[in-house]
């Protein structure tokens, strides 16, 4: 599949080869079977809930490059090489939990917390 230009969808899931993306993509989908998957410099791709990206061929994307905006909520992503490029941006910035909350929340204090990053 490539999109050059806008695809938005509402409850999309892929089952495909390839995904390349020179133009915008916006879309929901909770397990998305890819084996190679490519944002072109200048290509944005929005995920407005939580992804799960695997392979179509076997358990594991083969290669994800990311040369414009990749966003999500949360991203699983279960890839056996990844690649961002200078002009490439990864975003989870809704995805992460408050400080003092989560797993590995640790302790807060006057002076910092301790505990471990959340994302976001």
């Amino acid at each position: 599949l490539t999109v050059n230009g806008t695809l938005t969808g509402k409850d999309l899931a892929f089952n495909i080869n390839s995904l390349d993306v020179g133009g915008t993509m916006t879309f929901d989908a909770n397990t998305t079977e890819i084996d190679s998957f490519v944002i072109y410099s200048g290509g944005r791709v929005s995920v407005d809930d939580d992804i799960t990206i695997v392979g179509k061929s076997k358990n594991t994307t083969e290669h994800v490059l990311v040369g414009g905006r990749f966003e999500g909520e949360q991203m699983y992503l279960y890839v056996d090489m990844t690649e961002v490029t200078s002009t490439g941006v990864v975003s989870v910035d809704e995805g992460g939990f408050p400080g003092g909350q989560g797993p590995g929340a640790g302790i807060s204090y006057t002076s910092g917390a301790s505990g471990a990053s959340h994302g976001g």
